[in-house]
């Protein structure tokens, strides 16, 4: 008669506790907290997406457990993005998360940026990001990519710029002329923009 199996799992087999059968197993482990993530690769659209949530507010910012809260905490003399900035740069902080700062500014100051649909901006936004990603990526990926921070102050200049007040001001002209001249080169450039890269 056949017997009809109900296993136990070990480790290493799996037994059947009606007839004693035994066969061996190799189950991947999905979980362990010893053992290194699965290699991505690194992915430009992921990493430009997550600062566009969490410039509009779709993202949960750091763990309550990151020390940036408690830091925060004690500046509520905080008033506007600048100063928010300004008592980051001054901590000891190893992560300072500039990307959140109109989170922290939501939650510790009484500035507020009012967008009016989110979801359609950030459609856009990363819409205008794959553009210039699928023209670059034509270039075989031998041209180095644009700053990320730089490429979301040009759209919001364009689309959307009282929000420009939470980004990091320019620091760099030459920086800034190196990549309008990319944008140039992929076709990309607004024609405000072309003007202001003849200039610099």
């Amino acid at each position: 008669m056949c017997c009809e199996h109900s296993f136990v799992y070990t480790s290493w087999s799996r037994v059947c506790v009606m007839c004693g059968v035994e066969s061996r197993t190799l189950d991947m482990d999905t979980y362990n907290v010893y053992s290194a993530p699965l290699q991505k690769g690194y992915d430009r659209k992921l990493r430009f997406k997550v600062k566009v949530q969490k410039l509009l507010g779709f993202h949960n910012g750091p763990k309550h457990t990151d020390p940036i809260w408690k830091y925060l905490e004690q500046h509520k003399s905080m008033k506007n993005p600048d100063e928010v900035r300004r008592v980051i740069r001054g901590s000891r902080l190893v992560f300072k998360h500039y990307d959140c700062v109109k989170l922290f500014c939501d939650v510790f100051t009484p500035f507020r940026v009012v967008v009016n649909n989110p979801a359609m901006l950030r459609k856009t936004l990363q819409s205008k990001f794959e553009d210039i990603y699928s023209r670059w990526s034509l270039q075989g990926h031998n041209a180095s990519f644009f700053s990320y921070d730089w490429l979301l102050r040009y759209f919001l200049t364009e689309v959307y710029p009282p929000l420009l007040v939470y980004q990091k001001p320019k620091t760099c002209k030459n920086r800034d002329a190196k990549y309008l001249a990319k944008l140039l080169e992929l076709g990309q450039l607004n024609c405000c923009n072309q003007t202001m890269c003849t200039k610099l």
